[in-house]
């Protein structure tokens, strides 16, 4: 038995083999969420227990009651007949994990009324209360010329713009009174500050450089500062910050670094642990800086205090501003790695940047047919469904749904394709709405759920007739899109509803720049005609997808030469040791793909574990002063047989 809540949301379950449903329920959890999420077209009919049960990406009222105060990370609400007051953390950005969260959508504005379970805050995972944390995307299922072998998959341009990500990261810079730091960030012209402003871009991974002598914190600070001071008499700040540890002993230079290049600073915090009168830096412009930048969060703090203190007494006004603006040491005596000990101030900074998918980037149905991003064709090259007269913005692997057994996601298909012309026609011709929603009724909800299907007669079609009720109908699809319900267990009267349904085979045009821009791609000499390409019965409709945390830029970890294990001669796994990527099976099939067959015969032979090959190579080296690789152990190239039975199915 599976239990998972997120499967709530998931359709047609029934169709789908438990492994990659239970796998599917753990997708849905490291799906990113963007601006530009939507509302699927089928969704699991109890997906309302997801909203109901979320702590991450939407907040419903309690009781009927009133938004008292609001500002950029509060939201207090006053409930009726429960008689209290709740404080509700609302940050623009949210985290969901360690390296990503999500962007707030709407809240209710101060003074505002709502009732039991109105939505009091939303994020960018939910859309009126609907989960919505990916994209319909206009699919079909092909091969293409290899880039789409075991779990590669084939995007466009515009979808990899469009699935955008919000990395997140907090950055902790300590000041002591024996700090100095590297003033480099120019905002105007012959004008430097320490550190980037809210809203600056950092444009290296170096958001600071930190400059303290390397004795540990629990040392005398005065006798500290006298060192510093008397080893600074002829030295200046930037020939510190070139010196090397083993140059210089005495001082310990510590580059602070963000993983984000090129985010933007979303928010400043800075805390200070001694009395102004008490704090004696070395670097007194630092000091003067830190002070301007504390004062002003100060009186953002005040502003708040005197709004708060409208509404509220005064313990639980201070019981707020520890909450969620005074830093709280909880008594560690320590921020991560850095010792609070002796500490002037620290600076909390958050970063955020938003990122579209690139080339490694992995993403996945709700049906856990997963895949990595192996090629992205440029919009104007898009294959074209000629009978639906829509580009394809993702190819996938038409084997993966067969040895997956997963065909849930034939059955989304076909309903999300009808589905998709309904919303496109209400959109448009907002008048016939009630035609389509009857049609939708018949043709494609009456064999799937009966229960749903008398519902839509009683609740949207007999009320259609009323103008007020029909203007908020369209409405609502105008803003986010139609979506019907599907269970997630039932019998499917597939038969008819294929017969009813719109029709998924379609004929697909490759056009002959298209073709042409493969074979430069596979940079091999491929005899085929460079012409429009016409591909029969191709399944092609919307496929809800999701955009997962196994980001490549994040992952990816290559190196030319490491430690290796002492018994098997393999590189060590992971950064920290010095590990490299491995090539497996599926990597080393893309490779052939690609063209790549000479580097495969290298990591096979020369960077491998036999030694007798590289003995073979260094002899070569020493006497004829020659770099060829060993014949030995060869492979047989697999590229022409990959690309020509890939050309046999396009000839057919």
């Amino acid at each position: 038995m599976i239990v998972s809540v997120s499967l709530n949301t998931i359709p047609f379950l029934s169709s789908t083999d438990s492994t990659r449903a239970s796998m599917s329920a753990k997708q849905i959890q490291q799906a990113l969420t963007s601006l530009n999420c939507e509302v699927p077209y089928v969704i699991g009919s109890d997906y309302r227990t997801v909203t109901e049960t979320s702590r991450m990406g939407i907040i419903l009222a309690k009781d009927d009651g009133e938004v008292i105060y609001k500002n950029r990370d509060i939201l207090i609400v006053k409930y009726n007949n429960l008689n209290k007051t709740q404080d509700i953390h609302i940050p623009p950005i949210k985290k969901t994990s360690s390296s990503f969260g999500t962007k707030l959508r709407n809240s209710l504005e101060s003074g505002k009324k709502f009732q039991k379970g109105d939505i009091l805050a939303e994020y960018d995972c939910f859309m009126n209360g609907v989960p919505s944390y990916g994209y319909n995307v206009f699919t079909a299922y092909m091969p293409w010329f290899g880039y789409n072998h075991e779990d590669a998959l084939v995007i466009s341009e515009s979808l990899s713009k469009k699935t955008i990500m919000n990395s997140i990261d907090k950055v902790y810079i300590p000041i002591y009174e024996y700090t100095l730091m590297q003033e480099f960030y120019n905002d105007v012209e012959n004008s430097y500050v320490y550190f980037p402003s809210v809203g600056q871009t950092i444009k290296n991974d170096i958001i600071a450089c930190v400059i303290s002598p390397r004795e540990s914190a629990t040392s005398n600070s005065t006798d500290l500062k006298n060192r510093v001071q008397m080893s600074l008499k002829n030295m200046s700040l930037s020939n510190l910050l070139n010196f090397r540890a083993s140059e210089n002993p005495k001082f310990l230079t510590d580059r602070i670094k963000s993983k984000l290049i090129n985010g933007k600073i979303t928010g400043i915090k800075i805390h200070r642990f001694k009395k102004p009168e008490n704090i004696d830096m070395i670097d007194k412009k630092l000091q003067d800086t830190l002070e301007k930048i504390y004062l002003k969060y100060i009186a953002f703090i005040s502003e708040t205090l005197n709004d708060l203190g409208k509404y509220f007494h005064r313990q639980y006004i201070e019981l707020l501003l520890k909450k969620y603006y005074i830093y709280r040491d909880k008594g560690k005596g320590t921020k991560g790695d850095i010792s609070l000990t002796d500490i002037c101030y620290l600076i909390e900074l958050e970063i955020s940047k938003e990122e579209h998918t690139h080339i490694g980037d992995k993403l996945a149905n709700r049906f856990a047919n997963k895949g990595i991003v192996s090629l992205i064709l440029p919009d104007d090259l898009r294959p074209i469904a000629i009978e639906s007269n829509k580009p394809i913005d993702l190819i996938y692997n038409p084997f993966g749904v067969y040895s997956r057994m997963n065909h849930g996601q034939v059955l989304e298909g076909l309903i999300s394709k009808s589905v998709m012309y309904c919303n496109e026609h209400i959109k448009n011709h907002s008048e016939n709405t009630k035609v389509v929603i009857e049609w939708l009724n018949e043709n494609v909800l009456k064999f799937i759920d009966q229960s749903y299907y008398d519902r839509i007669n009683d609740e949207i079609i007999k009320k259609l007739d009323d103008p007020n009720f029909h203007n908020m109908f369209v409405e609502d699809i105008k803003q986010s899109n139609l979506f019907i319900e599907a269970p997630s267990f039932a019998e499917v009267d597939i038969k008819n509803l294929m017969k009813n349904s719109i029709n998924c085979k379609e004929t697909v045009l490759l056009k002959k720049d298209l073709i042409k821009y493969m074979k430069q791609k596979l940079k091999v000499d491929i005899n085929f005609p460079e012409e429009d390409i016409y591909l029969k019965n191709i399944f092609c409709s919307p496929i809800y997808i999701q955009k997962l945390s196994k980001i490549v830029s994040k992952i990816i970890n290559a190196r030319d030469f490491g430690s290796v294990k002492s018994i098997t001669r393999q590189p060590t796994k992971g950064r920290a040791s010095g590990g490299g990527s491995r090539v497996g099976q599926m990597e080393l099939e893309a490779m052939l793909a690609a063209g790549c067959d000479l580097a495969v015969k290298e990591i096979l032979s020369v960077k491998s574990d036999w030694s007798a090959g590289k003995k073979d190579l260094l002899r070569q080296l020493v006497t004829d002063c020659q770099y060829k690789l060993p014949e030995n152990r060869t492979i047989k190239s697999r590229t022409r047989e990959v690309v020509d039975l890939q050309l046999q199915y396009l000839k057919e």
